[in-house]
């Protein structure tokens, strides 16, 4: 086993030389010749902890940065070729997102304030914007389809993987201005928030009993789809992908629920319940893991 990680290792460093460009992580210098959001600052996790490559992440952020909208949009991508945003499929949410975690991934990593320090302006607009997708103020993002890495899929509205991503970036704002000398509690505020709602919203059965209190905050829709979606699913052990306006997405986004387990999302209970059927389903076959369960077929709504 150690052979194979020291081969994959090398094969890691390799592939991080080639796509270490001047500007940031590309996707890919052959098909993809871009600096994308979500995708260069996944990789700049790893990347962080890798010799020679501890730049790549922030560099790629001062790119995002750099093509920042007046309104506080990142960016889907950037051309490497060109050093500006590249209008291909360029409207996304999770780019925000990414970017957010990206500066308190780097900060983590180099504890170097005056760098978060003089993106802080960049943060906070990048944070308002993501509030303004709030449309209906209950709280979670509206999230169009193909607004996201998932962008072959029909998700829309209050979609899971988007909307975890909005909870660990409030609670990276918290702690990024604590650091700053700043108060962060609102931030805070808004998470839990967040995390409640989509413990009720997003699932279906028993481990969200608890949620619902007598001074739950639900929205009125919401509680009119649920209606209409439990009598359909009584209980599912995951977080359903989206739930739009009488509309569901009924399969386990596996991205989606594991990022929920890993940022504290989910409850006690909901974790359980997820790591037990990604288990039994046997989704690490074939390993690392399949993307969704059970597999969409051609016919389905989906």
């Amino acid at each position: 086993m150690s052979n194979r990680v020291d081969i994959a290792y090398e094969k890691a460093q390799a592939v991080l030389a080639r796509e270490c460009s001047p500007l940031g992580l590309m996707a890919s210098p052959e098909g993809y010749p871009h600096v994308w959001a979500r995708d260069s600052v996944i990789t700049g996790l790893g990347a962080t902890l890798t010799p020679g490559h501890e730049n790549c992440l922030r560099t790629s952020l001062q790119t995002l940065a750099g093509q920042q909208s007046e309104l506080g949009a990142l960016p889907n991508n950037v051309s490497v070729s060109t050093g500006r945003l590249d209008h291909t499929n360029a409207g996304s949410v999770d780019s925000n997102l990414w970017y957010i975690i990206g500066h308190y991934v780097n900060h983590r990593m180099t504890d170097d304030t005056d760098f978060l320090r003089a993106y802080w302006p960049s943060l906070k607009r990048a944070l308002l914007w993501l509030r303004y997708q709030d449309s209906n103020g209950c709280g979670l993002l509206e999230v169009h389809e193909a607004a996201d890495w998932a962008d072959l899929l029909a998700n829309r509205f209050n979609i899971l993987y988007d909307n975890v991503l909005w909870y660990a970036a409030l609670r990276a704002m918290a702690a990024m201005a604590a650091t700053l000398g700043k108060d962060g509690a609102h931030y805070d505020e808004i998470a839990s928030d967040v995390r409640h709602k989509l413990r009720i919203v997003l699932w279906v059965g028993p481990e969200s009993t608890d949620e619902w209190g007598p001074t739950c905050p639900g929205h009125t829709e919401w509680k009119h789809t649920l209606s209409q979606v439990d009598p359909v699913l009584v209980k599912r052990p995951f977080f359903l992908p989206y739930v739009a306006f009488r509309d569901y997405g009924d399969y386990c986004d596996v991205f989606g629920n594991l990022l929920a387990v890993l940022f504290g999302v989910a409850n006690p209970a909901q974790e359980r319940r997820i790591l037990d059927y990604l288990y039994q389903v046997g989704i690490a076959e074939p390993y690392p893991v399949r993307v969704l369960h059970p597999v969409i077929h051609p016919g389905s709504k989906d």
